[in-house]
């Protein structure tokens, strides 16, 4: 069964090969400028460029492993999906205080 990083690594190479149909080119300062207000949907959700730091952002599953008489192992339970606004850092960044 694929792993998190493989769904990640996937999307990643569709998005490259999206952005540089867009762009009808490899210079990268072309295909930064494609990525720009990009939507696409993957195997794991729709994901939408973030044009201050060129990142990928996109709602993540999160839950609780509980038994259920239904299955042989445990399982994902009370799952919630956050929404990227919730739990990403968002420009502009502060530098975070170190305690001392």
């Amino acid at each position: 069964m694929p792993n998190y990083s493989a769904e990640t690594t996937y999307s990643a190479v569709y998005i490259t090969k999206a952005a540089v149909e867009k762009a009808r080119s490899l210079q990268t300062d072309r295909v930064i400028a494609a990525l720009q207000g990009m939507r696409i949907e993957t195997p794991a959700g729709l994901r939408v460029f973030r044009s201050e730091d060129h990142q990928f952002v996109y709602a993540v599953p999160a839950g609780k492993v509980v038994w259920d008489p239904r299955y042989p192992i445990a399982v994902l339970g009370e799952l919630k999906v956050f929404d990227p606004k919730d739990y990403w850092r968002w420009p502009p960044f502060r530098p975070l205080e170190l305690s001392k």
